[in-house]
């Protein structure tokens, strides 16, 4: 709570700009566990989006972990669906879902999951291609999924 009443996750958003993949590594961490409260989703929902749709797109495996994690998190929140559908989240969780790392593809068909169940965006949804994203994962023998 301290942190988001000081502004620490708008800092740690700043961060996921920076050039270097240690500090883009640590800044996708730190959010990930400060999404874990509710009371740093919004300042994340509401300046942070961009910043995770785009470090999902990373080459790096703890990135991708990171970023689908904290899409995995956010989507419960309601108010977490529009700039997650809208805004390039649901492009950025089907590349996840796509890489090798089980751990990521799980965490990131959890976050399609809990966005697929709103009613408010299900036709961009389908549009967008989740349901056939949601089949696909379905159909892998992957049991860890």
């Amino acid at each position: 709570k301290y942190i988001a009443e000081h502004g620490g996750g708008r800092s740690l958003i700043a961060l996921m700009n920076h050039n270097y993949l240690d500090i883009h590594r640590e800044a996708s961490r730190a959010i990930s566990n400060l999404l874990t409260s509710f009371h740093h989703q919004a300042e994340i929902i509401q300046d942070g989006l961009p910043g995770l749709i785009h470090l999902a797109l990373s080459p790096d495996p703890e990135c991708q972990y990171n970023a689908a994690l904290s899409f995995r998190k956010l989507s419960p929140n309601l108010d977490s669906h529009p700039g997650l559908i809208n805004g390039g989240g649901l492009k950025s969780l089907f590349f996840l879902l796509k890489v090798k790392d089980i751990k990521v593809r799980r965490q990131a068909g959890t976050a399609l999951r809990d966005l697929a169940a709103n009613p408010e965006f299900k036709i961009v949804y389908s549009e967008q291609g989740g349901i056939d994203a949601l089949v696909a994962l379905a159909s892998e023998r992957e049991l860890d999924l």
